[in-house]
Protein backbone atom coordinates (compact mmCIF):
# COMPACT_ATOMS: atom_id res chain seq x y z
CA UNK A 1 0.00 0.00 0.00
CA UNK A 2 1.11 3.77 -0.80
CA UNK A 3 0.20 7.20 -0.11
CA UNK A 4 1.43 10.13 -1.35
CA UNK A 5 1.02 14.37 -0.64
CA UNK A 6 2.52 17.39 -2.35
CA UNK A 7 1.71 20.28 -2.36
CA UNK A 8 3.27 23.51 -5.16
CA UNK A 9 2.67 27.15 -5.87
CA UNK A 10 2.82 28.16 -9.66
CA UNK A 11 3.12 32.01 -9.67
CA UNK A 12 2.61 34.28 -13.28
CA UNK A 13 3.32 37.63 -13.91
CA UNK A 14 3.10 39.25 -17.41
CA UNK A 15 5.15 42.11 -19.28
CA UNK A 16 4.30 43.37 -22.03
CA UNK A 17 6.55 45.84 -23.86
CA UNK A 18 4.61 45.79 -27.14
CA UNK A 19 1.05 46.61 -26.31
CA UNK A 20 1.92 48.78 -23.56
CA UNK A 21 4.29 52.36 -23.27
CA UNK A 22 6.87 52.59 -20.72
CA UNK A 23 5.10 54.84 -18.94
CA UNK A 24 1.71 52.64 -18.48
CA UNK A 25 1.17 50.98 -15.40
CA UNK A 26 0.05 48.53 -16.32
CA UNK A 27 3.12 47.13 -18.68
CA UNK A 28 4.27 45.14 -15.80
CA UNK A 29 1.79 42.71 -13.31
CA UNK A 30 2.35 41.52 -9.96
CA UNK A 31 2.60 38.22 -9.85
CA UNK A 32 -0.65 35.73 -9.45
CA UNK A 33 -0.46 32.90 -7.40
CA UNK A 34 -1.95 29.51 -6.85
CA UNK A 35 -1.62 26.59 -4.37
CA UNK A 36 -1.90 23.51 -5.68
CA UNK A 37 -1.53 19.94 -4.28
CA UNK A 38 -1.92 16.42 -4.85
CA UNK A 39 -2.81 13.28 -2.74
CA UNK A 40 -3.04 9.86 -4.07
CA UNK A 41 -2.92 6.18 -2.24
CA UNK A 42 -3.58 2.86 -3.38
CA UNK A 43 -2.91 -0.78 -2.59
CA UNK A 44 -1.61 -3.90 -4.39
CA UNK A 45 -2.58 -7.62 -3.50
CA UNK A 46 -0.78 -10.60 -4.41
CA UNK A 47 -3.69 -13.41 -4.47
CA UNK A 48 -0.73 -15.91 -5.43
CA UNK A 49 2.61 -16.35 -7.21
CA UNK A 50 0.72 -14.98 -10.96
CA UNK A 51 -2.28 -13.31 -9.86
CA UNK A 52 -2.33 -9.79 -8.33
CA UNK A 53 -5.18 -7.10 -8.10
CA UNK A 54 -4.87 -3.19 -7.36
CA UNK A 55 -6.87 -0.02 -7.14
CA UNK A 56 -5.69 3.86 -6.68
CA UNK A 57 -7.39 6.66 -6.05
CA UNK A 58 -6.16 10.31 -6.53
CA UNK A 59 -7.38 13.77 -6.15
CA UNK A 60 -5.08 16.47 -7.54
CA UNK A 61 -5.47 20.37 -8.04
CA UNK A 62 -3.31 22.38 -10.46
CA UNK A 63 -2.57 25.65 -11.47
CA UNK A 64 -4.73 27.15 -14.91
CA UNK A 65 -2.77 27.92 -17.73
CA UNK A 66 -0.64 31.03 -18.44
CA UNK A 67 -3.58 32.10 -21.10
CA UNK A 68 -6.49 31.35 -18.34
CA UNK A 69 -4.81 33.64 -15.97
CA UNK A 70 -3.64 36.59 -18.39
CA UNK A 71 -6.33 36.04 -21.58
CA UNK A 72 -6.30 38.19 -24.92
CA UNK A 73 -3.27 38.98 -24.52
CA UNK A 74 -3.85 41.87 -22.11
CA UNK A 75 -2.56 42.67 -18.81
CA UNK A 76 -5.64 42.22 -17.19
CA UNK A 77 -5.95 39.62 -14.51
CA UNK A 78 -9.19 37.28 -15.13
CA UNK A 79 -10.74 37.08 -11.43
CA UNK A 80 -13.05 33.73 -12.41
CA UNK A 81 -9.83 31.50 -13.44
CA UNK A 82 -9.64 28.33 -10.86
CA UNK A 83 -7.26 25.66 -10.13
CA UNK A 84 -7.76 22.70 -12.28
CA UNK A 85 -9.28 19.49 -10.42
CA UNK A 86 -8.91 16.41 -11.23
CA UNK A 87 -10.16 13.21 -9.34
CA UNK A 88 -9.40 9.88 -10.57
CA UNK A 89 -10.09 5.87 -9.46
CA UNK A 90 -8.60 2.84 -11.41
CA UNK A 91 -8.26 -0.37 -10.87
CA UNK A 92 -6.83 -3.21 -12.60
CA UNK A 93 -5.70 -6.98 -12.68
CA UNK A 94 -2.30 -8.49 -13.66
CA UNK A 95 -0.72 -11.99 -14.23
CA UNK A 96 2.63 -13.06 -14.18
CA UNK A 97 4.65 -16.53 -15.35
CA UNK A 98 7.38 -17.51 -16.51
CA UNK A 99 6.59 -16.29 -20.37
CA UNK A 100 3.21 -14.20 -20.02
CA UNK A 101 2.89 -10.78 -17.99
CA UNK A 102 -0.88 -9.62 -18.66
CA UNK A 103 -2.42 -5.69 -16.95
CA UNK A 104 -5.43 -5.28 -17.45
CA UNK A 105 -6.70 -1.55 -15.99
CA UNK A 106 -9.87 0.08 -15.99
CA UNK A 107 -9.93 4.02 -14.84
CA UNK A 108 -12.42 6.86 -14.47
CA UNK A 109 -10.99 9.86 -14.46
CA UNK A 110 -13.30 13.79 -14.21
CA UNK A 111 -11.60 17.06 -14.91
CA UNK A 112 -12.96 19.86 -13.73
CA UNK A 113 -12.79 23.61 -14.32
CA UNK A 114 -10.56 22.84 -17.05
CA UNK A 115 -8.99 26.10 -19.34
CA UNK A 116 -9.36 25.60 -23.25
CA UNK A 117 -7.76 27.95 -25.76
CA UNK A 118 -10.16 27.16 -29.05
CA UNK A 119 -9.68 28.28 -32.22
CA UNK A 120 -12.13 28.52 -35.81
CA UNK A 121 -11.93 29.33 -38.76
CA UNK A 122 -13.62 31.32 -40.89
CA UNK A 123 -13.88 30.52 -44.60
CA UNK A 124 -13.56 33.92 -47.42
CA UNK A 125 -17.27 34.41 -49.13
CA UNK A 126 -15.18 35.49 -52.48
CA UNK A 127 -12.51 34.82 -54.43
CA UNK A 128 -9.21 35.91 -53.68
CA UNK A 129 -10.73 36.53 -49.93
CA UNK A 130 -8.08 35.44 -46.88
CA UNK A 131 -9.48 33.25 -44.65
CA UNK A 132 -9.80 34.25 -40.63
CA UNK A 133 -8.70 32.38 -37.56
CA UNK A 134 -10.54 33.73 -34.52
CA UNK A 135 -9.20 32.75 -30.75
CA UNK A 136 -11.64 31.68 -27.62
CA UNK A 137 -10.52 31.31 -24.23
CA UNK A 138 -12.60 28.97 -22.95
CA UNK A 139 -12.94 28.56 -18.57
CA UNK A 140 -14.63 26.22 -16.60
CA UNK A 141 -14.38 23.29 -18.58
CA UNK A 142 -15.45 19.52 -17.33
CA UNK A 143 -14.67 16.55 -18.68
CA UNK A 144 -15.32 12.84 -17.80
CA UNK A 145 -12.49 10.32 -18.93
CA UNK A 146 -13.23 6.45 -18.41
CA UNK A 147 -12.01 3.31 -20.32
CA UNK A 148 -10.04 0.07 -20.14
CA UNK A 149 -6.55 -0.41 -21.24
CA UNK A 150 -5.17 -4.16 -21.74
CA UNK A 151 -1.23 -4.90 -22.07
CA UNK A 152 0.42 -8.38 -22.84
CA UNK A 153 3.73 -9.55 -23.38
CA UNK A 154 4.18 -13.43 -24.56
CA UNK A 155 7.92 -15.07 -25.17
CA UNK A 156 6.62 -18.52 -26.04
CA UNK A 157 11.04 -18.85 -26.79
CA UNK A 158 13.79 -17.35 -25.72
CA UNK A 159 14.33 -15.67 -28.93
CA UNK A 160 10.88 -14.31 -29.66
CA UNK A 161 8.63 -12.04 -27.41
CA UNK A 162 5.18 -10.82 -28.47
CA UNK A 163 3.82 -7.80 -27.29
CA UNK A 164 0.67 -6.00 -28.10
CA UNK A 165 -2.07 -3.37 -26.18
CA UNK A 166 -5.35 -2.98 -26.86
CA UNK A 167 -7.27 0.72 -25.27
CA UNK A 168 -10.99 1.58 -25.63
CA UNK A 169 -12.06 4.86 -24.14
CA UNK A 170 -15.09 6.93 -23.26
CA UNK A 171 -13.90 10.79 -23.22
CA UNK A 172 -17.12 13.35 -23.34
CA UNK A 173 -17.53 16.72 -22.38
CA UNK A 174 -19.62 17.26 -19.40
CA UNK A 175 -21.10 20.75 -19.21
CA UNK A 176 -22.12 23.77 -22.03
CA UNK A 177 -20.07 26.66 -22.35
CA UNK A 178 -22.01 29.82 -22.09
CA UNK A 179 -20.67 33.77 -22.42
CA UNK A 180 -17.74 32.58 -25.22
CA UNK A 181 -16.02 35.89 -26.69
CA UNK A 182 -14.03 35.13 -29.41
CA UNK A 183 -10.88 37.71 -30.79
CA UNK A 184 -8.98 37.57 -34.11
CA UNK A 185 -5.56 37.79 -34.41
CA UNK A 186 -5.27 41.28 -33.25
CA UNK A 187 -7.00 40.63 -30.42
CA UNK A 188 -10.34 42.96 -31.34
CA UNK A 189 -13.63 41.18 -30.48
CA UNK A 190 -15.42 39.50 -33.04
CA UNK A 191 -18.94 39.69 -32.36
CA UNK A 192 -21.07 38.84 -29.89
CA UNK A 193 -20.33 36.29 -27.13
CA UNK A 194 -21.26 32.68 -28.01
CA UNK A 195 -22.79 29.93 -26.39
CA UNK A 196 -21.21 25.94 -26.96
CA UNK A 197 -23.13 23.24 -26.83
CA UNK A 198 -20.66 20.41 -26.23
CA UNK A 199 -22.06 18.92 -23.21
CA UNK A 200 -22.00 14.59 -23.99
CA UNK A 201 -19.58 15.45 -27.34
CA UNK A 202 -16.35 13.36 -27.57
CA UNK A 203 -13.04 14.87 -26.60
CA UNK A 204 -11.48 15.01 -29.73
CA UNK A 205 -7.72 16.01 -30.71
CA UNK A 206 -6.46 12.57 -29.41
CA UNK A 207 -7.25 8.41 -30.02
CA UNK A 208 -9.71 6.85 -27.77
CA UNK A 209 -9.45 3.44 -29.28
CA UNK A 210 -5.96 2.10 -30.11
CA UNK A 211 -4.36 -1.36 -30.86
CA UNK A 212 -1.14 -2.09 -30.91
CA UNK A 213 1.10 -5.57 -31.68
CA UNK A 214 4.71 -6.26 -32.24
CA UNK A 215 7.11 -9.13 -32.55
CA UNK A 216 10.50 -8.84 -31.25
CA UNK A 217 12.92 -11.82 -32.69
CA UNK A 218 16.94 -12.08 -31.74
CA UNK A 219 17.64 -13.96 -35.29
CA UNK A 220 21.52 -13.99 -34.67
CA UNK A 221 23.10 -13.05 -30.69
CA UNK A 222 23.18 -9.42 -30.30
CA UNK A 223 20.70 -8.83 -33.33
CA UNK A 224 16.93 -8.62 -33.69
CA UNK A 225 14.09 -7.96 -36.14
CA UNK A 226 10.91 -5.72 -34.67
Amino acid sequence: AFLSLSGSNTSYKRIDYFTYEDSDPIQETDFESYIGFMTKGGANYNIDDNHNIFANVGYFERAPDFDAVFPNNENIVNSEAENEKIFSVEAGYGFRSSNLRIDLNLYRTQWLDRTQVQSIVVRGDEEGEEDQQYFGNLLGVDALHQGVELEFEYKPWEVLTVNGMFSYGDWRWSNDITNVQFFDEEQAPVGEPVDLFIEDTPVGNQPQTSLALGLNAEVFPGTFIR
